[in-house]
């Protein structure tokens, strides 16, 4: 609907001229609505008014655009969404041109967008938390697949591929790795005595001991029964002692371990520049069952 406005000193309005759209939009004459401009304010919904108004008298001061968003109740009943655009027209800007549009359809059109952009986010969000589940749920088959679950340690063949390319990077680098297999022993005298859950238990708290004496670069695996072993990469002979004597300290002060009269037997081998894993496991274990 295109009309002008003519805003008078007391607040009050007059419409000079009015389109034909006035009956389109507002279901009245454009006539009746230069009559008595008090008409369009009745359709005006009524928490509208005053922020309109107070729009209308902004506009007359700064003498620039106005532009405004409100809701008018038509004569047939219906609530729609309208914007309202004027500005001044020369010389002396008493005549306002302005133009009143139904934007009900584009709003809700926009509402729609608003929507759908909110499902789509809820969407999004389910499908982060569905992709973490799934990365979770495969970290822990991958955890399954390498871990000894009686213990907690690395199982034989994830620690047997560690140790090959532990080999491989000693022998590449010249750096000294150390292969060191122990055992708990003593551990069928105390199935025997105690029971096999007592037995089970003394070797997940000898577990816990060596995955508590391993350092960053260090590993630990559960080659089968009671035999564990340890790679210990970058240490000389004297550091290699120490670790062990400082694990020997846990284990003999380790009561669960003492209590059921355990103790450790170790076979080391230092890796050679022409060694397999296999061999160096091989030598690691004869010097293990050499001192046991």
């Amino acid at each position: 609907m295109a009309f002008h406005w003519a805003p008078r000193a007391d607040g009050t309005s007059v419409y000079p001229w009015v389109g034909a759209g006035c009956s389109e939009l507002l279901g009245l004459e454009p006539a009746l609505l230069q009559a008595d401009a008090g008409q369009f304010w009745r359709l005006i919904h009524p928490d509208d008014r005053a922020p309109l108004k107070l729009a209308e008298l902004r506009a007359q001061q700064q003498g620039r655009l106005f532009h405004h968003i409100c809701r008018l109740s038509t004569a047939a009943g219906a609530v729609r969404l309208i914007e309202i655009v004027a500005y001044p027209l020369p010389p002396e800007g008493e005549i306002w041109s302005a133009l009143a549009l139904d934007i009900s359809d584009q709003q809700c059109r926009l509402e729609e967008l608003h929507q759908l952009q909110h499902v789509l986010e809820h969407q999004r969000q389910q499908a982060q938390v569905q992709a973490r589940s799934l990365a979770e749920a495969h970290a822990a088959l991958a955890r399954l697949s390498t871990m000894d679950p009686p213990t907690g340690l690395p199982n034989r063949l994830h620690f047997e591929h560690s140790l090959m390319r532990a080999v491989s990077v000693a022998q590449r680098h010249g750096r000294p790795l150390t292969l060191l297999r122990l055992k708990l022993q003593g551990l069928r005298h105390c199935n025997a005595r105690h029971g096999f859950l007592a037995g089970d238990r003394a070797l997940q708290v000898f577990a816990g001991l060596v995955i508590a004496s391993l350092g960053q670069e260090q590993m630990g695996g559960r080659l089968g029964g009671v035999d564990v072993a340890v790679l210990l990469p970058e240490l000389e002979p004297a550091g290699v002692r120490l670790w062990l004597a400082a694990l020997q300290a846990r284990v003999h002060s380790s009561e669960p371990l003492q209590s059921a009269g355990l103790s450790v037997g170790h076979g080391l081998a230092e890796c050679l520049a022409d060694d397999t894993a296999d061999q160096l496991l091989l030598r690691a274990d004869a010097e293990l069952r050499r001192f046991a």
